[in-house]
């Protein structure tokens, strides 16, 4: 509500209704601020709420638009369509899953997840959503568009510790799920969800992982530096690293990879860089860092190069993704 003393203007807002799915509790108000208008009487209240949305009121009128409808939380999850089409999907420690308007900019769905996210994968015929969770836990998601209602289709809890990257094969028909007990399963989710095979030989918590484009193989990189290849769907660990320097990979999110080596700050250990993507024409690498830096590199990188940097970000940036085609 808002009101001033000595007849000013009052009136009272029930903000819940405007909260994403599931955090109406969370919609009060926890700062303001007000901009006068041409009266006494009259301006603008802005109004943060503690679910990440920030509101314009108009007073005296009462009328409001949102201005922000962020996560309350980190984004550590985060899709573009597969087929190219106007959304991507982020999901955040607040225990939402979120579809987003490319073109629009805007908020066109919200999912309470339950439990907050640390990983997303949408599937290729964008009909799945894999969401991977905190104690070994990732979920299976029916997230048909609005105003259709998304449904959990699965919860698996093999792993103990934190779920940190899932990713679907091209084809579709496998599912690799990425967790800090330095293991990476690979499950065939064709019509049941089935484990094929365990991956396992890094010495440090598994944080990346890319599909063949292929789907015939799978590579990951852990905190310890290391990059590992491995079959699908058994698992099986491929000895000769080296022989994959030309494979065509489905995703570039694998941060230690040939070719972005002039990526990397001379002073930086294996976590300077936290996230990577390539654009579809090969072209261009994108690079988030443990600062909260966006940069823009020629690809190939094999040695330093300059890069166009895009600050703003007050936390590593964990997820960076190209749309499917390229324009953003």
């Amino acid at each position: 509500g808002g009101g001033a003393a000595g007849g000013g203007p009052k009136f009272k807002m029930d903000l819940r209704p405007l909260a994403p799915e599931g955090m109406q509790d969370s919609m009060a108000g926890t700062s303001l601020d007000f901009q006068l208008g041409s009266r006494p009487d009259s301006g603008r209240l802005v109004v943060g709420c503690g679910c990440g949305v920030v509101l314009v009121v108009s007073v005296p009128e009462g009328n409001y638009t949102p201005v922000v409808l962020g996560h309350a939380g980190p984004v550590e999850g985060l899709a573009v369509s597969p087929a190219g089409r106007d959304f991507f999907l982020t999901a955040s420690a607040d225990k939402t899953l979120r579809r987003w308007s490319i073109s629009g900019r805007d908020l066109s769905q919200s999912v309470l997840l339950g439990i907050k996210a640390t990983a997303l994968a949408l599937s290729p015929d964008e009909t799945v959503v894999a969401v991977g969770h905190p104690a070994g836990c990732f979920t299976l998601w029916d997230l048909p568009p609005p105003p259709l209602v998304a449904r959990c289709l699965l919860k698996n809890t093999i792993r103990r510790e934190d779920i940190t990257d899932v990713k679907f094969s091209p084809d579709g028909r496998h599912l690799a799920v990425a967790s800090r007990e330095q293991v990476v399963d690979i499950y065939d989710v064709g019509r049941d969800v089935k484990l094929t095979g365990s991956c396992k030989g890094h010495s440090a918590a598994v944080l990346h992982i890319d599909f063949s484009a292929d789907a015939r193989y799978l590579r990951s990189s852990c905190a310890a530096g290391e990059v590992l290849i491995w079959e699908v769907p058994s698992g099986r660990r491929c000895n000769r690293a080296a022989e994959f320097r030309d494979t065509v990979w489905y995703t570039n999110s694998v941060v230690f990879q040939f070719g972005l080596q002039g990526v990397w700050p001379r002073s930086g250990g294996p976590n300077a860089v936290t996230s990577v993507d390539i654009s579809g024409d090969s072209e261009v690498a994108a690079v988030g860092d443990c600062t909260g830096a966006l940069r823009l590199y020629r690809h190939p990188a094999p040695s330093e190069l300059p890069s166009r940097e895009y600050a703003g970000h007050a936390a590593p940036i964990l997820q960076t993704s190209f749309t499917r085609d390229d324009a953003r």
